[in-house]
């Protein structure tokens, strides 16, 4: 929320500085994100009167303007077009300074003596563009610096307003609030309002088929209006806190929305079929236009502002291309309304139109001030736009919104802020804020807040009023007195951060993205149409169609982070992401298992100057994958073939098994699906069911002593099928269960001559020992046949001589 410092100071007195203001207001919960200053950069501009306009002598375009600074004239070459003798504009005078750090000096101009500069809006840093100069009126005092004349001299405070605070959308509610911390007063702006003619009662009938969504609707009828531009009070003022002027008519409805929180419209009255308004709901289907242009397809529950033939507005969010003012406009029919809050959100929402008035109508508007704001622009529409005020109003209000009696008992506000108020503080704390006291009694005070505070509903609401008022840093800080009681620990999250730490150690960065993704991932991945994957929870109200439904995988958030980053330069990324995925379960709440997911690519590490350049590849990541379940100590994981995997390289893929079982998957990406999301193929990517990685998991690591007896190496090379795994061959030597065997483990793999077309060659390394001898040679190589018989036997190999 932007608000003008000068603005504000209309309506509460006080000599704090912008600072003080700012400083109070942010330990009071509204943050002040920022100050900035309306005349920065300009200095030495001042108001000056043209005198006289001569051509210049050397050049077409050009003219010769004397102009008066209010001590001496001064001759000024210009090359605008827009202005004549006695016209008051701004002068920079040689020294002067503009935005962006022009510096004016006296300087000759096609051999013609220049002592300053007129500007323009752009120059001055108030507009993107101008066609001319600024035309200043004729009140502003000749010689006075711009920046006063111009109400430059003022202060934006950029203030962070929290969801439940709409009362502080508007120049006002800010007020109110700095006045209750000034303990100060407020004023109310001053309402000059002068009705003639006919009653509105006959020429104009509103209806309300939905008091619901609608509590209540008020308007007036102006007739004789002349649309034209705003005075430049009220341009300045607009432009302060960020809005955009359009015409004398649209900028008072702004202005007053802007100065009491309360948003208007005004429809043409000539164009209102009937000269009737129809507050009712939309059908579903129904086509209605905005004032943007666009068609809008609404649904059954939202609500339509419409004349006695078709919609003319969409309630609380934008008025309709078919009723909007004009030029020639000259009656309108002005609106003030309060409207269901979660209405016109969900409206907002749906349609992705979000506008000033809904901001302040989905957070809850002050039906109370519906009457002020109504009353306060019209008189000023009437003032601006010379137009005369039809007697009476209408105003719908059948049943007017209450808001609860709430106690305040004097000690849970001292018990909640540990502090010691006395009943008479916090009284005046809540009279400073507007809160109706309704009976006092010697421990509680009974309270009601205004309509313009619909998050004050329960006793601890009004304690953090207290709070906030009474000074977050008067209230001590101090230990709560609680007992620790101990709990079991969460096997869970001591999981999840030792897996952080060993992928951590991997060198893998963890991402966090969002619990959403693009159902057309499963499409990019190659996903049959029966694949679980696709058996999505859809989002009611997403933010987008890229993120409608939840994750039932993580690979596509790891692959969209891939190619967000090769478009940014960065070629190197090895990224994992532990997080839950939403599986649709049918009846009841969807499964959410836990899965991590890897991603590697690029350059394996900085490698030594004389070592070359090595690309990561299957091993690397499937280093990491088996560094993570020792860290784990998941002992009963093995790696099979994959071939079924659609998003993977045939046969560079792995299936990894826990226990036996499924548990995740590890592999190159397939070019195919590498080319959809526009990275490289050279992608290597795993992911794993976190949960069987828990279960499997040891608590503690298993305890061996160190060995007392030296073990006994034999190498083993074997000629066997080239559809034969290395894996199979390792099962086979452990299937038999020999003792003294402690680990086998490959060092070689060959293809090619002498090895026959069709097979390949495997290596070998295993170790015996015994923990209670040393081994002979005669009883290792009794072992070693075994285990060369078996092979030959069971899988058809033939031993290689070493």
């Amino acid at each position: 929320m932007r608000i003008s410092f000068n603005w504000l100071r209309e309506f509460v007195d006080t000599d704090l500085t912008v600072l003080q203001v700012s400083d109070r207001l942010t330990m009071a919960g509204l943050e002040v994100e920022g100050l900035e200053y309306l005349g920065e950069g300009i200095s030495g501009v001042v108001v000056g009167r043209i005198v006289s306009i001569s051509p210049h002598p050397n050049a077409d375009k050009l003219t010769l303007c004397e102009v008066d600074n209010g001590k001496e004239i001064l001759p000024i070459v210009c090359g605008a077009k827009n202005m004549k003798a006695g016209d008051k504009v701004p002068l920079a005078m040689a020294g002067a300074k503009l935005p962006g750090g022009l510096k004016i000096e006296k300087t000759k101009l096609r051999g013609v003596m220049s002592f300053g500069m007129l500007c323009s809006e752009k120059e001055l840093g108030l507009a993107k563009e101008s066609s001319g100069l600024m035309i200043l009126t004729e009140d502003a005092p000749l010689g006075e610096d711009i920046v006063k004349a111009i109400s430059l001299d003022d202060w934006a405070m950029e203030i962070n307003v929290t969801p439940n605070r709409p009362d502080c959308l508007c120049t006002i509610g800010i007020a109110r609030e700095a006045a209750a911390l000034a303990r100060t007063a407020l004023r109310q702006p001053k309402l000059r309002l002068t009705e003639h003619g006919a009653k509105i009662a006959g020429r104009m009938k509103v209806t309300v088929e939905d008091q619901e969504l609608c509590p209540r609707y008020a308007g007036r009828l102006i007739t004789g209006i002349t649309v034209g531009p705003s005075p430049a009070w009220m341009r300045r003022r607009l432009r302060a806190v960020g809005v955009r002027s359009i015409n004398n008519v649209v900028d008072a409805t702004n202005y007053v929305m802007m100065e009491m929180g309360q948003p208007l419209h005004a429809f043409d009255y000539q164009f209102l079929a009937g000269q009737e308004i129809i507050v009712r709901p939309a059908e579903e289907g129904e086509v209605f236009t905005t004032l943007d242009g666009i068609e809008r397809t609404l649904s059954a529950g939202m609500l339509l502002i419409c004349d006695a033939d078709r919609p003319v507005a969409l309630a609380g969010v934008m008025g309709g291309q078919n009723s909007e003012v004009s030029d020639g406009t000259t009656e309108i029919f002005l609106e003030s309304a309060y409207f269901n809050p979660p209405c016109v959100r969900k409206t907002s929402r749906k349609l992705g139109l979000h506008t000033e008035a809904s901001h302040r109508f989905e957070r809850g508007a002050d039906p109370e001030a519906v009457i002020k704001a109504l009353d306060r622009a019209a008189s000023m529409i009437a003032e601006l736009a010379g137009g005369e005020i039809a007697a009476e109003r209408i105003d719908e209000y059948p049943n007017p919104l209450k808001m609860p009696v709430v106690t305040l008992r004097v000690a849970k506000v001292n018990d909640v802020l540990g502090a010691a108020l006395e009943k008479n503080e916090i009284a005046d704390i809540m009279k400073r804020l507007h809160i109706k006291i309704h009976e006092e009694t010697a421990d509680s005070i009974l309270l009601q807040a205004p309509a313009f505070r619909p998050d004050l509903t329960r006793e601890i609401d009004f304690v953090e009023e207290a709070a906030r008022v009474y000074g977050y840093g008067k209230i001590r800080s101090s230990m709560p007195a609680r007992a620790v009681a101990a709990r079991e620990p969460d096997v869970a999250l001591i999981a999840s951060r030792r897996a952080r730490e060993a992928m951590h150690d991997c060198g893998f960065y963890e991402v966090v993205n969002y619990s959403f993704m693009n159902p057309g991932d499963f499409d990019r991945l190659g996903l049959p149409e029966d694949d679980f994957r696709r058996k999505t929870v859809a989002l009611r109200n997403p933010l987008s169609a890229e993120q409608s439904v939840m994750r039932t995988t993580l690979l596509p958030s790891l692959l969209s982070n891939l190619s967000l980053n090769l478009s940014h330069g960065v070629r190197d990324m090895k990224i994992f992401e532990l997080s839950r995925v939403f599986i649709n379960a049918g009846a009841g709440l969807p499964n959410e298992p836990l899965k991590i997911c890897g991603l590697a690519y690029g350059v394996r590490s900085a490698s030594p100057w004389d070592a070359g350049v090595r690309e990561t590849d299957f091993y690397d990541l499937k280093g990491a994958v088996e560094q993570l379940l020792d860290a784990m100590r998941v002992q009963n994981a093995v790696f099979a073939s994959e071939e079924g995997t659609p998003f993977l390289h045939p046969g560079k893929a792995a299936r990894l098994l826990i226990g036996g079982s499924p548990a995740g998957y590890i592999g190159q990406l397939h070019p195919d699906t590498a080319g959809r999301w526009d990275i490289p193929a050279n992608v290597y990517v795993f992911e794993i069911d976190f949960q069987s990685i828990i279960e499997a998991a040891q608590e503690l690591p298993s305890y061996r002593p160190l060995p007392k007896y030296p073990a006994v190496e034999r190498d083993i090379a074997v000629i066997v099928p080239t559809d034969i795994t290395s894996f199979s061959v390792q099962k086979t030597i452990e299937s038999l269960k020999l003792a003294f065997i402690e680990d086998v483990r490959l060092f070689d793999y060959y293809e090619g001559a002498p090895i026959p077309d069709g097979k390949k060659s495997l290596a070998y390394t295993v170790t015996y020992r015994s923990f209670e001898k040393t081994l002979t040679d005669e009883e290792v190589n009794l072992l070693h046949k075994k285990i060369m018989d078996a092979l030959k036997d069971r899988l058809g190999a033939e031993i290689r001589e070493q």
